[in-house]
């Protein structure tokens, strides 16, 4: 692309314009120390205070949404709106890959792990681009996206949301050969007002898509009645014989063939996602004995249930984020451990006029705990049974006073309540 053409495309108003606007643009970018020569900086938040590194590092062009007045002869667009450039950006590197199969993933819970699962069981075969960690708003996708070459074979996507809309845009743009929801909970009903609100906003990821396949798992209460053109409700595939030990393990049938599963989170709420990712993987001829292989060497991602054994006592930490679904799965399988455990837990955030409701059905989930075992903090589990705590740092000052020695240690909140500070203690 030239910088003629991004003009063109972005419909931006130039401040300053180049002699050479064929000049061609190398690449784009959101973070200054990352520009090379001939390279565009998208100026997001607060990037307008980094123009000048980015035009020291070489940058052929600035776009801001803020009138910017420099003297140089570097290009420097101004947009009215830079969600709205990001995602048109987004879109011409999509047009111009289209050959190159794009999956995007959303869901309530367990995006990401579906997401590195499944990059863990394709990179096995392919080169994959996927976006890093958490970043599955519009930036983080467009962040993504602008790294897309030839070099790749797929792309995988996941993709969040807070509200309607913010999936039908990203959808639009990035536009997916295979899109899947791994399930539907109660995370964001506090702006949405209802699961079946969920559902309908998760359903935008279809928007984009021309085609393609929407795969969802049978075992979604929800998703098993939803219709849509091209559905696969992952029916091929049979769950049977689910164990939780130290280990997720169940018995899974494919054509005939039954293998097992034997996960390394202990969580049964993680059975969808093995369960889109398997069949996912159906879909790029990989041999289902090489996608197990795969499901059963994946190991968790930071925070998110990972087990940490520690010289006198263990810690599950999931302190990535909460949502009632998933401390369900979690608590399954603190109550099947032996010995002392201490639960540690902090608000699930985003519920709305739904948090009282859903904080007191959590007592339901620890009756099998002491309550002296019952660590909380923040302002909505005042509705579960247990010692409450001011801040974090009450709770590290508290952790410090006793014997903690042959314990088990869940810590788990929303990530507003930065409960991975506990961890940290517990660490060190």
């Amino acid at each position: 692309m030239t910088i003629k053409e991004l003009i063109k495309l972005i419909d931006g108003k130039a401040l300053n314009l180049p002699k050479n606007i064929k000049k061609e643009i190398k690449s784009f970018r959101l973070n200054s120390k990352e520009v090379e020569k001939d390279d565009v900086f998208i100026c997001i938040n607060n990037g307008y205070l980094y123009i000048d590194d980015a035009i020291n590092n070489g940058a052929v062009c600035i776009i801001s949404d803020r009138d910017i007045h420099i003297k140089s002869e570097v290009c420097i667009l101004k947009v009215t709106d830079i969600k709205d450039t990001l995602l048109k950006i987004t879109g011409y590197i999509r047009d111009k890959y289209k050959y190159i199969p794009l999956i995007a993933i959303t869901g309530s819970v367990g995006k990401t792990t579906t997401k590195e699962l499944l990059d863990h069981i394709l990179s096995s075969k392919y080169k994959v681009l996927k976006n890093d960690g958490n970043k599955n708003n519009y930036i983080g996708i467009s962040e993504t996206m602008f790294k897309l070459n030839n070099d790749y074979d797929v792309v995988i996507l996941e993709v969040g949301m807070n509200h309607f809309g913010e999936i039908d845009e990203i959808s639009k743009a990035i536009k997916p050969e295979i899109a899947t929801i791994t399930n539907i909970g109660t995370s964001h009903i506090g702006y949405l007002g209802s699961v079946k609100n969920i559902l309908k906003a998760k359903m935008e990821i279809v928007n984009g898509m021309h085609n393609g396949d929407l795969v969802v798992p049978y075992l979604d209460k929800l998703l098993k009645h939803i219709k849509y053109d091209n559905i696969n409700k992952c029916r091929d595939v049979k769950i049977s014989n689910i164990k939780v030990t130290d280990k997720l393990n169940f018995d899974l049938k494919y054509q005939e063939d039954k293998y097992n599963i034997s996960f390394n989170i202990p969580n049964k709420s993680y059975i969808s996602n093995i369960l889109v990712a398997f069949e996912l993987s159906t879909y790029f001829v990989i041999h289902p004995k090489d996608v197990v292989e795969r499901i059963n060497s994946y190991e968790a991602v930071a925070s998110r249930m990972n087990i940490i054994d520690m010289v006198d006592y263990k810690i599950i930490d999931d302190t990535y984020n909460s949502s009632y679904e998933s401390l369900k799965g979690v608590l399954d399988y603190v109550k099947k451990i032996k010995g002392n455990k201490l639960v540690i837990l902090g608000d699930i955030k985003e519920l709305g006029e739904y948090s009282p409701r859903i904080h007191k059905k959590i007592n339901k989930l620890l009756k099998n705990v002491d309550k002296d075992d019952i660590l909380l903090v923040g302002e909505d589990t005042k509705y579960i049974d247990g010692i409450h705590f001011i801040d974090n740092d009450d709770i590290i000052n508290y952790l410090n006073k006793i014997n903690l020695k042959d314990y088990t240690i869940l810590v788990k909140g929303s990530r507003l309540m930065h409960m991975e500070d506990i961890v940290n203690s517990l660490i060190k």
